[in-house]
């Protein structure tokens, strides 16, 4: 095991590409791993709250089996409307077996999740210029043993998790190296401002709004993250109702 890692993450062309690479494809394998040795739920409330809902939706069960959420109307439709869509493809192809079919499930919630690592790694070298800090910082990637197991979940935690970062990660790499390594409280007045795309901050709000609505709980990340877009990060005050457009326009979509 020892030589495998050495051989691993030694790096041939002095620079942090290889260390990257290689620990994305340490990460894909155990996700893709993690996929096939899952359980179609873990939690009760993955199967009470997710799949016995999709199921209904496909007629595959009766709708007396179904939380008591749902006819309460207190869960978001976006996770389970992702999963309807696919088993509906499914039982149109002819895949009428339940287990494969919580088994793309868990595909489909990895490879979102897998997404999301790869945002926030593409994103590092903003916040981290030294190349030999780099390649360490990839190499904590690695550390949360448990990510390939949570992103294989078809929990609303982790759908509402990987939206977040992909809301994050749309505005982030449009923001200057040196404005992100800025660690003042107080915000750079002297900064230029920035001209983000209107349709990123459109969709970065959007999404944003389905993470929200996945989880409420993220609203302790979504508020520091719209502090920081307001007021530290020179975005172009006019193009932050853009930002707001897409926020509200997810809200009206999910209520």
């Amino acid at each position: 095991m020892t030589i495998f890692l050495n051989k691993l993450f030694k790096v041939s062309d002095g620079s942090e590409k290889d260390v990257r690479n290689r620990v994305l494809l340490i990460i894909a394998i155990s996700h893709l791993l993690a996929v096939f040795f899952s359980d179609g739920f873990h939690r009760p409330d993955e199967h009470l709250g997710m799949i016995r809902m999709v199921a209904v939706k496909l007629d595959l069960i009766n709708q007396g089996l179904l939380a008591w959420e749902i006819p309460a109307m207190i869960r978001s439709w976006a996770q389970p409307g992702l999963y309807y869509i696919i088993g509906k493809l499914l039982l149109f192809s002819g895949f009428k077996n339940p287990f494969f079919m919580a088994f793309i499930f868990r595909l489909i919630s990895s490879i979102l999740g897998f997404l999301s690592i790869l945002c926030l790694i593409n994103i590092l070298p903003l916040f981290i210029n030294k190349v030999k800090s780099l390649k360490i910082s990839y190499l904590f990637f690695l550390v949360p043993w448990y990510l390939p197991f949570f992103h294989a979940r078809t929990t609303t935690e982790n759908f509402s998790i990987t939206f977040f970062i992909f809301s994050f990660y749309l505005i982030v790499k449009y923001i200057p190296s040196s404005q992100l390594n800025n660690s003042k409280l107080s915000p750079n007045q002297s900064a230029k401002d920035i001209a983000l795309p209107k349709s990123i901050l459109f969709l970065s709000g959007f999404i944003l709004s389905f993470s929200f609505f996945f989880r409420l709980q993220i609203i302790l990340s979504i508020i520091p993250f719209l502090i920081w877009s307001i007021f530290y990060s020179s975005i172009r005050k006019q193009l932050l109702l853009y930002l707001l457009i897409g926020i509200l326009t997810g809200l009206g979509v999910n209520i």
